[in-house]
């Protein structure tokens, strides 16, 4: 069985042309072509790089609740409340997010799964005590799956993943990987500068982005594969710091012709996402 890599890459969607778009060579380093529609889908003897649905046939502009619990799921959250919510997801997505999330299945099917993402306990206290919810749906999916959160400690240990990329992400991350089925990790840097419309930025995280996936690969295509997404547009478009109604990027990195194929024709939209890493395991 094939480790597998989930990157969920915050806030980046595909757009038509380079202009304003700090993040048009994204993946460059792999594929060879910018990042924009015209030029997708890419598949090759390593990857298949396409773009997907964010808006699941709602109207109104994409958001993080529902887009991650639609992700996570395999649920459209957005039909499902009948609207995009933004930021943290109310009660009726905690409890699809309690029961349906991915992590939860791969634990229950036996597969060995974490999140390598660094927390800080102050994190928890802080957010636990407030009435509202304001975990997002990656820390909560987390909580619901009975995985442990990753702190200073683990990193010490060469164990845990800063979400900023630095201090020996690339060994840590490959440390994790090689003791694990299902590795969980979130990156919403992307999403933070595009709402601040800060292009210099994001033009640096993508290219941070683009040197910690290559190493990865480079160093862990004999272990692992790894598959990438995104909840919503945002970063793509510097003329906004609201998020866009563009389509989100699907990566797949693998040497396994066959999947990348059947996903190529079977990944439409962010709800297929779920299906996508179980038929990764347990379908081809």
């Amino acid at each position: 069985m094939r480790k597998l890599l989930y990157i969920f890459l915050d806030g980046v969607g595909v757009t038509t042309s380079t202009i304003e778009n700090p993040v048009s060579t994204l993946f460059k380093n792999l594929t060879g072509v910018d990042f924009i529609k015209d030029n997708l889908p890419v598949l090759n003897k390593d990857l298949l790089l396409k773009y997907i649905d964010a808006t699941l046939d709602v109207p109104g502009i994409p958001q993080s609740a529902t887009g991650q619990t639609s992700l996570m799921t395999g649920v459209n959250a957005q039909q499902f409340l009948g609207y995009h919510l933004t930021a943290f997801p109310n009660q009726k997505l905690i409890e699809l997010i309690e029961t349906k999330n991915i992590l939860l299945e791969l634990k229950n099917r036996g597969l060995k799964v974490t999140c390598a993402n660094i927390f800080s306990r102050e994190y928890f206290i802080k957010r636990s005590a407030r009435k509202k919810n304001m975990f997002p749906v990656s820390a909560l999916s987390v909580m619901k799956s009975g995985i442990e959160f990753r702190f200073i400690e683990d990193h010490e240990r060469g164990e845990a993943v800063f979400a900023h990329l630095t201090n020996n992400p690339v060994e840590n991350m490959l440390n994790i990987c090689n003791n694990h089925d299902f590795i969980f990790f979130e990156y919403f840097i992307t999403d933070s500068y595009g709402h601040k419309k800060d292009y210099s930025k994001i033009l640096k995280e993508t290219e941070k982005i683009n040197s910690f996936i290559e190493k990865l690969w480079n160093n862990g295509k004999n272990n692992f594969d790894i598959i990438l997404t995104s909840d919503h547009g945002n970063s793509e478009d510097n003329t906004t710091a609201n998020h866009t109604l563009n389509p989100v990027p699907f990566l797949y990195l693998s040497q396994n012709m066959k999947l990348k194929e059947h996903f190529n024709s079977s990944v439409k939209s962010i709800t297929d996402f779920k299906k996508a890493v179980i038929d990764h395991y347990f379908t081809i």
